[in-house]
């Protein structure tokens, strides 16, 4: 979704109103989204958070994630300058974060803290529309 179709007008960035096309989008939002809304991009990213991982440590760590997938992952990290590997001395198969990457987790890390505060509220709300069914939230931050 772009934030022209959202209709909060304080998500709206100034490329969103002129563009005719979801294809001449450059909003800055939809871009995020685009890149960070999958399943592995930022538990890749949080996986750093305590310092440099060798390929290996971080798909142990972030098990069950494919080879293939942490491979991928990592590409598009490093190449948007949220990660680097090696260079510094050490393994080629190091990974750490970089002041951009630690930057967007400190932001990250307020929309965690809140959804931590607020899951208690959301599976009760959760459960009382669609009794039976355990929603994916659960499973993410345990019995609540």
């Amino acid at each position: 979704m772009s934030c022209v179709e959202s209709g909060l007008e304080g998500f709206q960035c100034s490329a969103c109103p002129s563009r005719t096309a979801d294809a001449d989008c450059q909003c800055p939002a939809q871009w995020f989204f685009q890149n960070f809304g999958d399943k592995w991009t930022l538990p890749v990213l949080g996986s750093l958070v305590g310092g440099p991982l060798r390929f290996s440590q971080m798909r142990k760590k972030l098990e069950p994630i494919s080879e293939r997938m942490l491979i991928l992952t990592l590409k598009k990290l490093d190449d948007g300058g949220f990660t680097e590997h090696g260079g510094d001395g050490t393994s080629r198969n190091t990974y750490r974060l970089t002041a951009q990457g630690q930057s967007l987790l400190e932001h990250v890390g307020d929309l965690f803290h809140w959804m931590n505060a607020n899951a208690p509220a959301i599976l009760q709300s959760y459960r009382g529309h669609r009794p039976g069914r355990v929603p994916p939230i659960k499973r993410i931050l345990g019995s609540r």
